[in-house]
């Protein structure tokens, strides 16, 4: 262990062995000019300093540990001084792309234009696309508006997209993670997400701060994609599969599906994943998949959804879909 370094123990509590981005606190013993994460063999680890206390030599770092065992443990040391770690991650204007994937975002309106897997030359948007648009409906349930979404609500000519945009801009840049940063205003409400993609990571995250003001309107985000043969949704204790088209009542009836933590779309060779951690209600139709994000019903609460909300989803590609299940518990 380096002279004056800190140990910090990582703990895998999943039975499989895992990577990922993990927040840790470390106090050092004496002050110094940054800090790097080393691991077991001394190799520095990717990693970022969120902020720091220099009263108390404290520093909140974020950090990519590697390959920590089954149900066990690591120890990582926190060591005095920065040290350079090797690092693909680019930027260039509003793309960000590492050795797995290329991401664009449309400076007029926000959109996702591109989600480009290098590894299989495959793009996931559809030609054209505006991925993850915000897309709003009229919201008016006959009965129990907290629960109920009925049939007509998510037709095309039910729904407004917010394509307005007060500011796109790229605000953070380093090895360990870009974030380029979308703003918007739309009616009562403000908008702030940040697009994330971390050094050597196949998915990108969209961390969603909301300040939401409106009555009756249903919030989603909409992807259009290349893949629409099936889609997949995670339900308790296994998934269930679904058309993607509507060729009777009986389709046409299922147009929000509940599912846990990710829906899939794909064709066994190519697809793309949407993950999310606090969110519930999807649909599919054709190539267009889309999670529900906020509501804003006034029975029985007539304020619900209303006010400050702040939740994370991350869109991966996956060769196939049996190898994404190993990333469902990656903390976001």
């Amino acid at each position: 262990m380096p002279p004056g370094a800190v140990p910090i123990l990582v703990f895998n509590t999943l039975s499989w062995e895992r990577s990922g981005l993990a927040e840790v606190k470390v106090e050092m013993p004496a002050a110094s000019d940054g800090i790097s994460i080393l691991d077991a063999n001394n190799h520095v680890l990717p990693s970022e300093v969120l902020s720091s206390d220099s009263s108390t030599n404290t520093y909140h770092v974020l950090v990519d540990v590697k390959d920590i065992p089954s149900v066990g443990c690591e120890v990582v040391h926190a060591a005095p001084g920065t040290r350079a770690f090797a690092s693909e991650l680019e930027a260039n204007g509003l793309t960000m792309e590492n050795s797995f994937l290329k991401v664009t975002v449309d400076p007029a309106n926000g959109c996702i234009t591109s989600l480009y897997d290098k590894k299989d030359n495959f793009e996931s948007l559809a030609a054209g696309a505006c991925g993850n648009q915000l897309q709003t409906f009229h919201d008016r349930p006959f009965d129990e508006t907290a629960w109920n979404i009925d049939p007509g609500t998510l037709d095309a000519s039910n729904m407004t997209p917010i394509n307005e945009v007060d500011s796109v801009k790229m605000v953070e840049q380093n090895p360990l993670r870009d974030v380029i940063r979308i703003t918007r205003t739309w009616q009562k409400s403000k908008f702030q997400q940040d697009i994330i993609l971390y050094e050597n990571a196949d998915q990108v995250v969209v961390d969603n701060n909301v300040d939401w003001h409106e009555s009756l309107v249903l919030l989603k985000a909409a992807f259009p994609l290349a893949s629409s043969s099936m889609a997949t949704y995670e339900i308790p204790y296994g998934t269930i599969e679904g058309p993607t088209t509507h060729n009777d009542s009986c389709d046409a009836a299922k147009f929000e599906v509940p599912a846990i933590r990710w829906a899939d779309l794909g064709d066994g060779q190519h697809g793309f994943s949407l993950i999310n951690e606090a969110k519930y209600g999807y649909d599919c139709k054709d190539n267009l998949l889309r999670l529900t994000l906020l509501c804003s019903a006034i029975f029985p609460d007539p304020t619900a959804d209303r006010g400050h909300q702040h939740f994370t989803r991350m869109r991966r590609w996956e060769r196939p879909l049996h190898n994404f299940l190993l990333l469902l518990s990656f903390r976001l």
